[in-house]
């Protein structure tokens, strides 16, 4: 993800913006919300606190490429029910029962999505907090990416040998056999180095795990589910500093933490 936020954004749009975050901080209900949105370094970042805690998908369109994010931290923090996500479409419902699953831990809430495609992208979406929910083979049959679908199996069923059923993305295999395995030196063989050591952190309830991860996103996401602190956001500059904030919040309305 970037942070620097460096698009072409017209100067129409800047002032729009600029206005919404003083409508936004104004129903803003609590005193110590306003103040952790205002002390944000950028105007996306405030926007997206204002509309978390304000409860608002609308203003997260204004953010291009990092409305998904926005509308994320929005959906954590809605007093959420099966029939509110239902009235939403497209990626708002798809966010929206992700997190209904991951507070109710029932990934079976993936079925309220509006399509088959959603609906893979939902199960798929809950493979990175499988230690969140209640999980079973079952869970795991119902995913359609064939290295996640296995992963959820080894791990379910405690068994190794069925990383080795995954065979279209073979380096994606390193993710199973380190997860099942509880040993990041498999780690190495993936593409995603960090995400690896994520899993495997989860995994084992290992913070220290979460500091040889080089991705500044993903070590805060890490640290704060295992540390539940979020002092440890004063680790992290600038806008990975506020994003780790938010972050902390959203983990903390799932239930996360």
């Amino acid at each position: 993800m970037r942070l620097n936020f460096s698009t072409k954004t017209i100067v129409l749009i800047l002032i729009i913006i600029s206005v919404l975050l003083v409508v936004l901080r104004y129903n803003v209900q609590t005193s110590d919300k306003i103040e952790i949105c205002d002390n944000m370094n950028s105007n996306e970042l405030k926007l997206m606190c204002y509309a978390m805690f304000s409860k608002q998908y609308k203003y997260c369109s204004l953010l291009g490429t990092s409305s998904s994010f926005c509308i994320d931290f929005v959906s954590s923090a809605l007093d959420l029910n099966e029939d509110l996500c239902k009235s939403f479409e497209g990626y708002n419902r798809l966010s929206c029962v992700i997190s209904l699953a991951i507070k109710n831990k029932d990934p079976n809430l993936c079925k309220l999505q509006e399509n088959s495609t959603l609906t893979s992208s939902c199960y798929n979406s809950l493979t990175s907090h499988l230690d969140d929910l209640n999980i079973n083979e079952d869970f795991c049959n119902k995913i359609s990416e064939e290295s996640l679908k296995f992963t959820c199996l080894a791990k379910v069923k405690n068994d190794i040998k069925l990383c080795d059923n995954i065979k279209l993305e073979p380096r994606e295999k390193g993710n199973c056999l380190a997860i099942t395995s509880k040993n990041i030196t498999y780690c190495q063989s993936t593409t995603n180095y960090d995400y690896c050591l994520f899993l495997v952190a989860m995994e084992t309830k290992d913070p220290d795990l979460c500091n040889k991860i080089t991705l500044e996103l993903t070590k805060g996401e890490c640290l704060l589910r295992l540390k539940k602190d979020i002092s440890y956001c004063d680790s992290f500059v600038a806008d990975w500093k506020d994003y780790c904030i938010l972050n902390f919040f959203k983990l903390k309305n799932l239930k996360i933490i």
